[in-house]
């Protein structure tokens, strides 16, 4: 299955396979600077960064996963603090105030964009580029 999978990747286009590389290049960029997210909270913060604003339900079915268990990613990227931990602080939920108090929706967070922002800068800068552990990510504003 490998090498099957390897001929598919070289089948692409130069163009497809250096976006492909870049994009896994952010992707390692996320999870080295938050060692402690999961691949799951890792693609619930990456399908609110490309469709801000929906509601959990909806990100939920985006994500293929249940609404409770986007809702424990959420508790994780949100700021809430969890048995004396703190939350990444990339996202932040929203209630629709003005038409249903029960549907919640979903953003990023300053800090949550300046992340995104640094996964952009890497996915352009070179896509064969490492990483090296950094543990937390922080920003020169927050040291």
């Amino acid at each position: 299955m490998p090498n099957e999978l390897q001929d598919q990747f070289h089948e692409l286009s130069s163009r497809q396979r250096i976006l492909v590389l870049r994009f896994v290049t952010a992707i390692q960029v996320l999870q080295t600077l938050y060692y402690h997210l999961t691949t799951d909270q890792a693609y619930t913060f990456l399908a609110v960064w490309a469709e801000e604003g929906l509601p959990v339900s909806v990100l939920a079915r985006r994500c293929g996963i249940k609404p409770v268990t986007v809702s424990m990613h959420l508790r994780r990227l949100t700021s809430r603090v969890i048995r004396s931990k703190p939350g990444f602080d990339l996202l932040t939920v929203v209630d629709d105030r003005r038409n249903d108090l029960r549907l919640r929706h979903v953003f990023l967070t300053e800090r949550g964009h300046r992340l995104a922002s640094r996964m952009i800068e890497v996915m352009q800068d070179n896509p064969r580029k490492r990483i090296g552990p950094m543990g937390e990510l922080l920003f020169e504003d927050e040291v």
